[in-house]
């Protein structure tokens, strides 16, 4: 690998850029497709949107400066916020205290939403429950409640940890 020219180099870069500037139009191709298609979920386009954003594939489609560029040339006039919280709606879908894809095209845009608010170990199934049968408005103020109470949670276990270990210092 040390002994490569820098021609080769170049062609090693080229036929990577080459490569990934394939799968960004073949993704951007999918997510075109699955926009159009009403029946599909929600939650897929989402995932596909995640995909270009965190792969950067959106920076070998043609005329994207930046991945919010490429979404609203995708989309349409969409409000960033709108990206942001479709991006937030796939992430209930993954990680830590996931909910089924299933469960979140139920619950709705607007509900997935206010739910991908919270921090995964606050969406508790109750919430979740809720979240597919109570109207936004409601859905909407039990996630801020449950904000506020983790918050005041939070605040208190750093505020024990500190006291702690201020005590254990002073040698009580």
């Amino acid at each position: 690998m040390a002994n490569e020219s820098p021609r080769m180099k170049a062609e090693v870069v080229a036929a990577k850029s080459a490569r990934l500037e394939a799968e960004a139009q073949q993704l951007d191709l999918d997510i075109r497709r699955e926009l159009e298609c009403v029946t599909k979920s929600l939650t897929s386009l989402a995932a596909m949107l995640a995909r270009m954003r965190d792969e950067r594939l959106w920076q070998f489609l043609p005329g994207f400066r930046r991945f919010e560029d490429y979404v609203r040339h995708v989309l349409g006039d969409v409000a960033r916020g709108k990206i942001f919280e479709l991006l937030a709606i796939h992430e209930l879908t993954e990680g830590r205290n996931s909910i089924p894809a299933e469960v979140v095209e139920r619950m709705g845009f607007k509900k997935a939403a206010e739910l991908a608010r919270l921090e995964p170990q606050d969406r508790t199934p109750d919430l979740v429950k809720a979240a597919l049968v109570d109207t936004v408005p409601r859905i909407r103020q039990k996630v801020q409640e449950k904000a506020q109470r983790a918050t005041a949670t939070r605040a208190t276990q750093r505020t024990t940890r500190v006291a702690g270990a201020q005590l254990a210092r002073a040698g009580h």
